[in-house]
C-alpha cells in the first residue's frame, strides 16, 4: 500500500469516527470512497476493529482484560493486517 493511500485511509477513518449515526456514517463512507470498494472495506474493517478494541479496553475489574481478548481481536475476520501486527506487537 502506498503512502498516499495510507493517508487517505487515515483521513476517511478519522472523519468517520466523528459520525455517531450509523446511517450517516455509511453514507459518508460511500461518498468519501467514491466507489472504491477496496478502500471502503479497509476503512470499515478499521472501524470495526476500533469498536472491538474499545469494548475490550472498557472491561470492568470483575471482567479483567486478558491476552485472550487481544488474541481474539487479532484473529477476528474484521482485523486487518495492520491491526493484527499491532496486537501481536502488544502481546510480545
Amino acid at each position: 500500500m502506498d503512502k498516499n493511500r495510507d493517508r487517505i485511509i487515515k483521513e476517511i477513518f478519522a472523519s468517520a469516527l466523528e459520525i455517531e449515526d450509523a446511517a450517516r456514517r455509511t453514507r459518508y463512507l460511500a461518498e468519501a470512497c467514491a466507489g472504491d470498494l477496496e478502500l471502503q472495506q479497509e476503512v470499515e474493517s478499521l472501524l470495526g476493529a476500533y469498536t472491538q478494541a474499545g469494548q475490550f479496553l472498557q472491561s470492568t475489574p470483575a471482567q479483567p482484560a486478558s491476552t485472550a481478548g487481544w488474541k481474539r481481536l487479532a484473529q477476528s475476520s474484521g482485523a486487518t493486517g495492520c491491526w493484527k501486527r499491532l496486537v501481536r506487537a502488544a502481546l510480545a
